[in-house]
């Protein structure tokens, strides 16, 4: 049976998971329109995630409707990972 973390634990993979890539899906909202952009991003403090662009809709959208998805990209291995 596997462990279970504890809050400190899971944040501290969570960070590694993050700095070990740096490109993701941003997946946004605006006028019910979906909108998913690649982007890539970089970590700061505590749980602070950087998205670097020239700007765009994705920006906008978020203004209007914060609520976004992150998928940070990895390499695909099987179904199975």
């Amino acid at each position: 049976m596997e462990k279970r973390l504890n809050t400190a634990e899971l944040k501290q993979c969570i960070k590694s998971f993050l700095n070990e890539h740096k490109e993701a899906s941003l997946a946004t909202c605006g006028n019910n329109i979906p909108r998913c952009s690649p982007v890539q991003y970089f970590t700061g403090n505590e749980m602070d995630i950087y998205v670097m662009s020239c700007g765009g809709d994705k920006f906008n959208n978020i203004q209007d409707n914060p609520n976004v998805c992150l998928l940070v990209n990895t390499e695909y291995l099987d179904y199975k990972k």
